[in-house]
């Protein structure tokens, strides 16, 4: 049974539409990095899944049934606007929300201390958050979304506002949270974060799925683009000129860009049976900020 599971999600504000038949699953553990621009529906996609707003058209399903307060109650949620009460103190805006879960009261302080100690906010306790800075701030909202030990974290711009080593724990947090069974929306614009820990990637763009597949195989799409170190380049060109979309060429050195349903081991075999010895090859790998840009702007 799928954690999250999102089928022909419709959401029209007026004449906009947001999002429009969307349809993905996540599973227990996984890591969903769900990217696209600003305006894309990826706000809108987490509020739905929230039950803030309801859809127009499909539905939207937490262990196998409709949202509902039961369901929600397993889930830790962070949106872009942090929602914390400026006139609490750190300690005061965890303890609130560990009694709205109706956690015990043992437990709710050992895991104010245990969260603010995490976030490196420990002798920012008993601070006023109208005084914490928007990094802190940040820390203290994802703490807020851990406090009740949630089994599915929904995460909008976490990183946002966080200096790089608040930005490395947190990554490395949420790693963690997925190898213990976790199961993590996680919104951002950070492809860097995103590309070394999601396990599942989606790019949604003017509300619409464009790309949703495993991280891993995002890994090994290769971009095509292969460059060869040949002893005669004349010979090269003449030989792969049916095979390649285009060359370039550096020095020794070809970048071919290989036609669409070419293998690469194809190429190499038609160079060495016509008389040119390949001395050297390197390939480029597909990053997840080629992928994200081929998707948004194809």
């Amino acid at each position: 049974m799928s954690v999250v599971e999102v089928k022909g999600l419709t959401k029209n504000f007026g004449n906009i539409c947001a999002v429009k038949d969307l349809t993905f699953q996540i599973e227990k553990g996984e890591i969903l990095g769900y990217l696209g621009p600003n305006g894309a529906g990826k706000t809108t996609t987490i509020r739905l899944i929230l039950g803030i707003l309801k859809p127009d058209r499909g539905e939207v399903r937490l262990w196998g049934d409709g949202v509902s307060k039961e369901k929600l109650s397993r889930v830790g949620a962070l949106m872009e606007q942090d929602g914390l009460y400026n006139r609490l103190s750190c300690e005061e805006n965890l303890r609130y929300w560990g009694e709205i879960f109706r956690m015990s009261r043992n437990r709710i302080e050992a895991r104010i201390e245990e969260l603010l100690e995490h976030m490196n906010l420990s002798e920012r306790a008993k601070e006023s958050v109208k005084n914490l800075s928007k990094g802190m701030r940040r820390k203290l909202a994802i703490a807020r979304a851990l406090m009740h030990d949630p089994e599915l974290l929904v995460l909008d711009e976490p990183a946002s506002g966080l200096d790089p080593e608040a930005q490395v724990m947190i990554r490395e947090t949420l790693a963690k949270l997925a190898k213990e069974g976790r199961t993590i929306l996680l919104s951002s614009h950070n492809l860097s974060d995103v590309e070394k820990i999601a396990s599942v990637i989606g790019i949604i763009n003017k509300g619409e799925l464009k790309f949703f597949d495993r991280m891993e195989k995002v890994k090994k799409m290769e971009r095509g683009l292969v460059r060869i170190k040949v002893d005669d380049i004349d010979k090269t060109r003449r030989a792969i000129r049916n095979l390649v979309e285009n060359i370039e060429i550096e020095n020794e050195w070809l970048t071919v860009a290989i036609k669409e349903g070419i293998d690469f081991s194809d190429l190499i075999s038609i160079l060495t049976s016509s008389g040119v010895r390949v001395e050297d090859v390197m390939r480029e790998e597909k990053s997840l900020e080629d992928l994200y840009l081929e998707v948004i702007n194809g």
